[in-house]
Parts: C-alpha cells; structure tokens; sequence
C-alpha cells in the first residue's frame, strides 16, 4: 500500500468540509477521485499534501477563522500527516494543482527546472526532463516560450510535467480537464494513461467521469465531505443509484 488515508476530517471555520474520509492507493495503481464543484475534492489533495497545514499557520487568527484537520496520511507506512509541504515532496508525494498555475513569467523550461530543484542528480534530471518531452513533445518545441503564453492545454501539460520532473512515486492530479475543449481533454487523458503506463502511481481527482473511468483502476465518489461509493469502473456505472445520483449517467 502506497497511500493509506484514515478519517481525514478538515473543517474551515465552522463549516465541515471533509467528513472522515478514508481512502487507499496500490502501488501502480491510477486511482480516481471523482464528484461535482464542492465536494471536497482539492481540500482533500492539500490535506494529503500538507497545504492544509500550511494554510493552518498563514490564516490563523485572520477572519476566516481557524482550520482544524484531524485524521492519519500514511505513505509508504510512514504517517505523514504532521509534516508540511516541502517534506512530503521529498519523500515522493508529489501535487499538480487545479487550474494549472505555471509560474506564468518563467519560460517552459524553467518552469520544468523548478520542478526538479531538489533533484541533486543531474544526470538523472536531464534524463527526466528527456522522457517529459517525449511525453509532450509540445513542451520541447515551446521550452523557450513564456508560459503565460502558453494555450490552456499546455499549460495544464506543463503542469503535469513540472510535477513529473520531482520524481514523484505517487502524483496527485487535481481536475486536469477543467476549462479544456473536448478534444484537448482527450490528449490530455492520454498523455496521463502513457505516464501510468511507465510505472508512475497516479491519484486523479476530476470531474469528468466518463475521463477518469476510462483510465482508472478504481474510483471513488466523493459527495458533501463523505465517500458515498468505491469500486472499479464499470460496477458504479451498473449500479443504478449511484449512477443517477452521483454520477449524472
């Protein structure tokens, strides 16, 4: 077991937005995290990912009140919960953000640089940022552009990447396909399914659940805080209930 995650419950101020969440990801696995605008979904990755924490010390005592998070991450066997952000990264928990956010004034390849600056190997580095640009080989023809010039998908590839380039064992991805053209979407989630295919275990939070059910190994719905289902793909389709009620089918 990679990721074991054990009654995660994160409340902001008063209001409860995770509810004893618990979840596993195999070794290998690509696990999806699915459920509508709300749910939950990227207060989970930045609990798992320590930016909880971190929000913990900068908000406190502001007007939006305390954060409280109580629950156990374990990661490798390792509970990780306490730690913060840069640690977590360290030991191989790596976080692609919603929305993409690129350092928007750095160019592709600085960009991809950061992402790798505590890889101390640059032998290794230089091979990593290889397998990226065979990945996305849009990203070696734009390596010298500003990103912020970048179109939509390939900043959302750019972001995947950057966080490729940190050597991550497990790499949580958070709503890659929002604001993306169908078509985009479609590359996209292909360029996913070839990083799962060279051994990278990957945890997809989206909304597109036709996406995610395609490439996922085995999902779960997340609906107001709770986990409402678990399963592999094709058995939360046949299940009328949760196919209508959570899943929009």
């Amino acid at each position: 077991m990679l990721l074991a995650v054990e009654k995660l419950t994160v409340s902001y101020d008063k209001a409860l937005i995770l509810n004893e969440i618990s979840l596993k990801v195999e070794e290998g696995e690509l696990v999806s995290l699915v459920g509508p605008n709300g749910a939950g979904k990227t207060t989970f990755l930045r609990a798992i990912t320590g930016l909880v924490k971190w929000d913990q010390e900068v908000l406190k005592g502001t007007r939006y009140g305390d954060i409280l998070i109580s629950g156990a991450v374990y990661f490798k066997g390792e509970r990780i919960d306490g730690l913060n952000a840069p640690h977590i990264v360290k030991k191989g928990l790596g976080h692609c953000p919603e929305r993409r956010r690129p350092f928007s004034e750095m160019t592709v390849l600085e960009n991809l640089k950061a992402g790798a600056h505590l890889q101390r190997d640059r032998e290794k580095m230089k091979k990593n940022l290889e397998t990226v640009y065979s990945l996305f080989p849009i990203l070696k023809e734009r390596e010298k552009q500003v990103s912020a010039t970048l179109s939509g998908g390939e900043q959302q590839m750019l972001a995947i990447a950057r966080a490729f380039m940190s050597e991550p064992q497990l790499l949580c991805i958070d709503e890659p396909s929002i604001g993306l053209a169908p078509r985009v979407k479609q590359d996209l989630f292909g360029r996913i399914k070839e990083l799962k295919e060279l051994g990278l275990t990957i945890l997809l939070v989206e909304q597109d659940v036709n996406l995610s059910f395609s490439l996922s190994d085995r999902n779960y719905i997340l609906s107001h805080g709770r986990i409402v289902a678990e399963g592999y793909s094709q058995e939360l389709i046949n299940d009328d209930t949760v196919r209508k009620s959570y899943l929009g089918l």
